[in-house]
Parts: structure tokens; C-alpha cells; sequence
């Protein structure tokens, strides 16, 4: 693990769709928000990292 590169996220722009990162011109479906299903895992995992360390 201690040979892996972080990874970078992308700038955050506004008003824009990033094709090329999966992205979609069209808003979820009403049914996907409910459920949660429009969430993306956190780019920086701070969270993971802590029970990392502690491991």
C-alpha cells in the first residue's frame, strides 16, 4: 500500500458535464434520489484513511 500513488480528483468547475469522467447532461430519476443513488463515493477518504491507521 505504500507504493500506491494517490489519486488526484478532478478541479470541480461549475456549470459544466465532464463526459469523459461518466458524467451525465440529464439530473437523476426521482426514484435514484430517494434512494440515494446519486452519491458518489468521497474523492479525498479521510474516513477510510482513519481506520486505516488504526489498523
Amino acid at each position: 500500500m505504500l507504493r500506491l500513488k494517490p489519486y488526484i480528483p478532478a478541479k470541480k468547475v461549475t456549470n459544466t458535464v465532464r463526459l469523459n469522467a461518466n458524467e451525465s447532461p440529464f439530473s437523476v430519476t426521482d426514484n435514484a434520489e430517494a434512494m440515494s443513488l446519486n452519491l458518489y463515493p468521497d474523492a479525498v477518504p479521510y474516513r477510510l484513511e482513519v481506520q486505516l491507521l488504526i489498523i
